[in-house]
């Protein structure tokens, strides 16, 4: 029961899906960039497809990018020094 008063449940969850989701979303753009890559190559003699190509590898790492200033300005943001509480007001003596 101890754990329980320390961490929050709900928000672990979340924090953890979150995780999940971008971590597996930047793991296929990095699959697109290549793939992308790959598919320009093959087709060096088509100016279409190898276009195709290398537009699918740029629009992928245009949001490899994205999802890593979104996790840095969230970093950012977690790091943001707390606030100090305003002193208490002294009591004035009856």
């Amino acid at each position: 029961m101890l754990l329980g008063a320390i961490v929050d449940g709900s928000a672990l969850w979340k924090i953890v899906v979150a995780s999940a989701v971008d971590g597996i979303g930047l793991v296929i753009a990095f699959a697109m960039i290549r793939f992308g890559l790959q598919k320009a190559e093959r087709h060096r003699a088509d100016p279409l497809a190898r276009a195709a190509g290398l537009t699918l590898a740029t629009v992928s790492a245009v949001s490899c990018l994205a999802v890593v200033g979104v996790g840095v300005g969230v970093w950012a943001m977690a790091q943001k020094p707390s606030t100090s509480k305003p002193a208490a007001k002294a009591q004035k003596a009856s």
